[in-house]
């Protein structure tokens, strides 16, 4: 296994257990939220429950006797220790709120919405690849097996697709619709599969005339069979690893529409529409905007690495070279 795989395999490890894992605090729950709202990475809070079912973040406690005296909103108050229903009788109490990576502006913890987010954030990008490289691959196959006057219309009409920005395209077609998860999988699938269909197209035009091909089709194979059990068999290495490098760039796309807020909606969170939100704030919060934008660092990183990787993995000219 060669450096490149291997650090790519590692780094999406991680980030598929962070998704998986369940989040250490609900990502949409807010107890105290003007006590808790914009708190630096690694703030420690107390939550008293009182008799009233009020719910309070405190940032110290000290018992007094009959008292309890607390730090809430950044003043001193004084409750009595009787309306304070679980609080134990040392003083400490039986909830707690670590914020490992800070709150955002509505006192959420941003590492459980973090957590949230790298599940939707990868299930809309493994989806939408999905759908692009069925549809690249379809209309690739159909367009290099087929004859020439439906090989140029198929190939036009790809061009013509491509001529436009895609990002400007999937904006302006998010835009019109409602916005959604389920929408966002879709426009990124159905506007991502032009790259896939040319390389698709490149490939069975290269192993048209291979000798097994020939071969195949002199002891009278149809069409279909040739393709399905002979060429495309053989174009999968490069297509494996177009989708591969597919995954980040469907992160960046997701990220750029929920940051423009016509991606994933809130209170979902997706490491887009968290970016977003940092970017709102009404004073300095980097922590908001930050660990979300190094989330989506990491990762198309990491599917790069694991693209490369896969590149030198699967191309025999690089194993040939490795060979005594």
């Amino acid at each position: 296994m060669n450096t490149s795989l291997r650090w790519g395999l590692g780094i999406l490890s991680l980030l598929v257990l962070m998704a998986i894992l369940p989040p250490p605090i609900d990502p949409v729950e807010q107890v105290d939220p003007a006590a808790s709202l914009h708190r630096p990475p690694g703030t420690l809070l107390h939550q008293l429950e009182l008799e009233d079912g009020r719910a309070l973040l405190v940032d110290r406690l000290v018992v007094r006797g009959r008292d309890v005296e607390i730090l809430h909103r950044g003043q001193i108050r004084t409750l009595p220790r009787a309306s304070i229903t679980n609080l134990n009788p040392d003083g400490s109490t039986t909830q707690s709120r670590r914020f490992l990576l800070g709150s955002d502006r509505f006192g959420r913890d941003i590492w459980s919405r973090m957590m949230v987010g790298a599940r939707v954030s990868l299930l809309i990008a493994i989806l939408a690849m999905a759908l692009a490289s069925t549809l690249g691959t379809l209309i690739g196959v159909i367009a290099g097996t087929s004859g020439p006057r439906l090989d140029n219309l198929l190939m036009r009409g790809v061009d013509a697709a491509m001529a436009f920005p895609s990002l400007f395209l999937v904006l302006g077609l998010a835009a019109i619709f409602q916005p959604s998860t389920a929408q966002v999988i879709l426009l990124l699938g159905c506007t991502g599969w032009m790259g896939t269909a040319r390389l698709a197209r490149g490939e069975l035009l290269s192993l048209k005339d291979q000798d097994f091909v020939v071969a195949s089709r002199s002891l009278g194979q149809r069409r279909s069979i040739i393709v399905l059990r002979h060429m495309l068999p053989n174009a999968l290495n490069p297509l494996m690893v177009n989708a591969t490098l597919m995954i980040g760039s469907v992160i960046l796309a997701e990220a750029s529409l929920s940051f423009f807020g016509l991606g994933v909606q809130a209170p979902t969170p997706s490491w887009g529409n968290m970016v977003s939100e940092g970017r709102t704030a009404t004073h300095l919060v980097w922590w908001s905007a930050f660990f979300p934008g190094l989330a989506i660092a990491v990762t198309v990183v990491a599917f790069n690495l694991l693209a490369e990787g896969l590149r030198q993995s699967l191309d025999p000219r690089t194993q040939s070279t490795r060979s005594p």
